[in-house]
């Protein structure tokens, strides 16, 4: 699930994103957000400044091995597989991409990422990976829905 939070403030550091009350929740199959255009067509209303995101979800592993993860934001991001911190920025720049890497298990994985955009930066989120699976290519990481 994706939950979107409106984020009015103008302080240089993130906010405590559990003390927020979200604005919508969505699915989202991926975490690709390049653009404004991106989150829009997941909220009509999506701030593009000044707003935060959470991903909460599964994605599977086929082969088990080492993989990358490559998280691009233009503002403060993290990562987390399976409760580890894979990928921690917390400071407020532009767009900028941080490398993390971490042996996985065939089978799913939790993946926990979050995305603050603050006042006067810009709202963009990506996150992929490469590995056994991807014949270490960079995709997308893929979600896992279950019915």
């Amino acid at each position: 699930a994706l939950l979107f939070y409106n984020v009015p403030y103008k302080e240089h550091s993130p906010p405590d994103l559990t003390k927020l009350t979200p604005v919508h929740s969505r699915s989202s199959e991926t975490i690709n957000f390049r653009n404004e255009v991106d989150w829009k067509t997941l909220a009509h209303d999506w701030p593009s400044k000044g707003a935060a995101s959470i991903w909460d979800g599964l994605f599977m592993v086929h082969t088990a091995g080492t993989y990358t993860f490559n998280l691009t934001s233009a503002s403060s991001a993290s990562l987390r597989v399976d409760a580890i911190d894979v990928i921690e920025d917390e400071e407020i720049h532009g767009v900028q991409s941080k490398l993390g890497e971490m042996a996985l298990d065939e089978g799913y994985h939790a993946l926990d990422a979050q995305m603050v955009a603050v006042v006067g930066t810009e709202a963009k989120m990506v996150i992929e990976y490469k590995g056994p699976d991807t014949h270490d290519e960079w995709e997308l990481v893929h979600g896992v829905h279950f019915p």
